[in-house]
């Protein structure tokens, strides 16, 4: 969890001793540095660094800083992430793709209710195996929490505005990245030891198959807005099926009351896919939460690759910043296998933060439900409070606008 601070031009010196102040200017430099490379990489004089950042505390006690960046009429924070054998400029490149990522539900609106009539608090996907507590049913407000609206909102919008400063005549795709079946195995382990009912479990499938359709339907629909906003010819955009081909054998685990091993999937998987091939020749995964996280960084790999002899490609990702570790595992995977990763990612920050406990906290951890009341009892729904955030341009500095919003 996440603990945010209002962005200030320069760090308060009567507050914090000289050495801290020097550190972080140090990595408030090297993050404004980074945006600044990412300018002339890109060959554009429309993306720069701005003058104020935003100092996040992390629940682990770690620091980092989000300097604000400005592209294409668009001011954010954000955290900027390249491999290092990248080519000098984009030009040099025959194709770009983005991946636009965005998880399901939040971290607490999936309800577990147990055999024993109680209900379970703790989030639904980080439930561990426990044979005292049999989750027979799941529970799921159909609407979209604030969450789903806020981050595929933002990644749909900064997608947007990269690809409109990019050089006129590359090939652009975009994929937008909403998990499906990684979703099936997170709980699979839950019903393969006896902690989730096989009726909840096929109930889950459900749940997930049309929490699907409606998230990235609606980053789809929100991308193209923003596209047609910033006067970008509408690239090749596709939903990601990645995984898809383990499908048929989930059913058919489920439908016969079977489980299926780690190394299983990995060797049904490694069998269409050289990415995979990697991972079975590595660390195999301990259990299919494992199989369906490091899915991510395979797919990453796999976008990345050259569709063709010769050709120079690279991924741009835009995603939430708590999913940065994606990044990190996909080009360690390739480092360790000799390959050629091209890729850097642009993490925007959150606009619309929660109150919980004295702190700011973001909205997957601490979802204060499908409408928001304010001090004059006035009802907002997450579409609402998000459309009024993050428009189609910017016409404050962001600075004053997330001053003016967490206060």
């Amino acid at each position: 969890m996440s603990e945010f601070y209002e962005p200030t031009g320069s760090f308060d010196t009567a507050l914090r001793p000289a050495p801290a102040v020097q550190k972080e200017n140090r990595v408030l430099k090297r993050g404004c540095d980074r945006i600044q490379w990412f300018a002339e990489f890109l060959q554009t004089t429309e993306l720069s660094p701005g003058g104020v950042a935003v100092r996040e505390v992390r629940g682990d006690g770690s620091v980092a800083f989000l300097p604000q960046v400005n592209v294409g009429g668009t001011a954010d924070f954000a955290l900027l992430r390249r491999t290092k054998n990248l080519l000098k400029k984009i030009s040099e490149y025959d194709r770009v793709t983005f991946v636009l990522g965005s998880c399901l539900f939040s971290a607490r609106s999936v309800r577990a209710h147990l055999e024993n009539g109680s209900r379970l608090d703790t989030p639904v996907l980080d439930v561990r195996p426990d044979p005292r507590h049999v989750i027979h049913e799941l529970r799921s407000d159909r609407r979209r929490s604030l969450y789903e609206v806020q981050a595929g909102t933002m990644v749909a919008r900064m997608a947007a505005a990269l690809a409109s400063v990019l050089p006129a005549g590359i090939p652009m795709d975009m994929v937008v990245q909403v998990p499906r079946v990684q979703y099936y195995l997170q709980l699979f382990d839950l019903y393969a030891q006896g902690t989730l009912t096989r009726e909840a479990l096929e109930h889950w499938t459900g749940l997930v198959d049309a929490r699907h359709e409606l998230q990235s339907g609606a980053i789809e629909a929100c991308l193209k807005k923003y596209l047609a906003a910033n006067e970008v010819h509408a690239p090749n955009i596709r939903v990601s099926d990645f995984l898809a081909d383990l499908v048929p054998l989930i059913h058919s685990k489920i439908a016969h009351g079977g489980r299926i091993e780690p190394a299983e999937a990995v060797d049904f998987l490694a069998g269409a896919n050289v990415f995979w091939r990697m991972v079975a020749g590595s660390q195999m995964p301990s259990s299919l939460r494992e199989v369906a996280n490091t899915s991510y960084a395979v797919e990453y790999l796999d976008l990345s690759a050259a569709r063709q002899s010769g050709e120079k490609s690279l991924l741009i990702v835009v995603e939430h910043v708590s999913e940065h570790r994606i990044f990190t595992a996909a080009d360690g995977l390739a480092r360790k296998a000799g390959l050629d990763f091209n890729s850097c990612a642009v993490y925007p920050m959150e606009r619309v933060l929660t109150p919980w406990n004295g702190r700011l906290m973001s909205a997957y951890y601490r979802d204060p439900g499908h409408v928001l009341v304010n001090q004059d009892g006035i009802k907002y729904t997450p579409e609402e409070i998000v459309d009024a955030v993050y428009p189609i341009r910017d016409v404050v500095p962001l600075g004053d606008a997330l001053s003016n919003l967490i206060e």
